[in-house]
């Protein structure tokens, strides 16, 4: 389980540098929980004004990779915004997204000037478990961070996908 932690200041945990592949690469983390037996986290990451991840060649916008992940994964932009080479458009603060294992996404780009902040939860599948449940495992997980945008699309969800069984 992750541990039980009253209100705290986030910069009171020191970044580390995020592991890449490409030395360019600025961003930092700060794990701001962790449960070292499904592995599931929430961080917060910093990208740098001009920060850029996921591409073949640094600062082609024509040369890109992205990636996959074998996690959920949802992201909150909270300040500044990313350029996201995959669908050719920028996101800013109040963007959300939520991958399930597999999706492809990126290459990204933060924004020249201010950068990028986001919170970021990942979940892992754990052995034995059946999508839908641990769909809601991961909005259950997150809706206490994100309030009411997540309650809403887990609502939005269980509807579509209840109208479309014919429940």
């Amino acid at each position: 389980m992750k541990p039980e932690l009253e209100l705290f200041a986030a910069s009171t945990i020191a970044p580390v540098p995020m592991v890449s592949d490409d030395p360019s690469v600025k961003s930092t983390k700060r794990t701001l929980s962790h449960d070292p037996t499904s592995r599931d986290e929430t961080l917060l990451l910093h990208h740098p004004a001009g920060d850029e991840w996921g591409w073949k060649t640094e600062g082609s916008l024509d040369s890109w990779s992205g990636g996959t992940h074998v996690y959920w994964e949802e992201v909150y932009i909270v300040k500044g915004r990313i350029w996201d080479g995959n669908t050719a458009q920028w996101y800013e603060a109040g963007s959300y997204c939520c991958r399930p294992p597999g999706m492809f996404h990126g290459p990204f780009k933060a924004d020249p000037i201010e950068g990028c902040d986001e919170v970021v939860f990942v979940r892992y599948v754990q052995e034995g478990a059946s999508p839908r449940k641990e769909l809601k495992r991961t909005y259950q997980s997150s809706s206490a961070m994100l309030g009411a945008p997540v309650l809403l699309l887990l609502c939005m969800y269980l509807f579509l996908t209840r109208t479309a069984s014919g429940n």
